[in-house]
């Protein structure tokens, strides 16, 4: 197999990118669908270890592939969102540019009454946020803490959830990031839904042992 490097990983993209910025129609999206799934493999076979190419791609690539990833075919929606999960779980850190991009279209799939497309991004926020361990997600589920969708609000709580167990402690102490989770503590708590307030006592219990001395304040 031929080594990766950093003028290859350029090619590979520019190669696939004519396909991957396709309107979708009945005739293009099968070749939309393959060319971010080529996308996904070559991440998954390190490219990603040249961050300085790959997340300046992704982020010229954001309009046409959030496009896709909205897409009613589940297959062309589906493979973004394993694109997504294989560049968060091999950048890491280095995933945090394109966090403002991908994570809120992500949480509002959340929305979306196909079961499938609900699981895969549900499963895919959670791994963004343990693989990319930054607190600025925080600031993103606040904003749809009280969306009018209760399966987002639940994706939200099990996302703070996830943050508060998975975070570095004095990440979260800093009076932001503490202020945001005591926000979606209340809000979570008192959510109309029983299984938003079930998570929301989940995630007090949790911050309880993450900072106990910011409760004795």
């Amino acid at each position: 197999m031929t080594s990766l490097t950093a003028h290859l990983v350029n090619e590979v993209i520019d190669a696939l990118r004519s396909n991957i910025t396709l309107p979708e129609s009945e005739e293009t999206w099968d070749s939309i669908a393959n060319s971010v799934g080529v996308l996904g493999d070559l991440c998954n076979d390190g490219a990603c270890d040249f961050p300085e190419e790959v997340v300046p791609a992704i982020k010229s690539l954001s309009g046409p592939l959030i496009s896709a990833l909205y897409s009613e075919r589940t297959r062309l929606s589906g493979s973004v969102i394993a694109l997504i999960e294989t560049l968060a779980t091999s950048l890491g850190s280095e995933f945090k540019p394109l966090l403002s991009l991908y994570f809120p279209p992500l949480l509002l799939l959340c929305t979306r009454t196909n079961k499938l497309v609900f699981t895969r991004a549900r499963m895919c926020i959670v791994t963004i946020i343990q693989s990319t361990q930054s607190p600025s997600i925080l600031s993103h589920l606040l904003q749809h803490a009280k969306d009018k969708s209760s399966s987002l609000r639940l994706v939200v709580a099990e996302g703070v959830l996830a943050c508060v167990k998975s975070f570095n402690p004095p990440d979260l102490e800093r009076d932001l990031h503490a202020q945001e989770v005591e926000a979606l503590v209340r809000i979570t708590v008192t959510d109309p839904n029983a299984e938003v307030r079930k998570v929301g006592r989940m995630i007090f219990d949790a911050y309880k042992l993450a900072l106990p001395t910011r409760l004795e304040r």
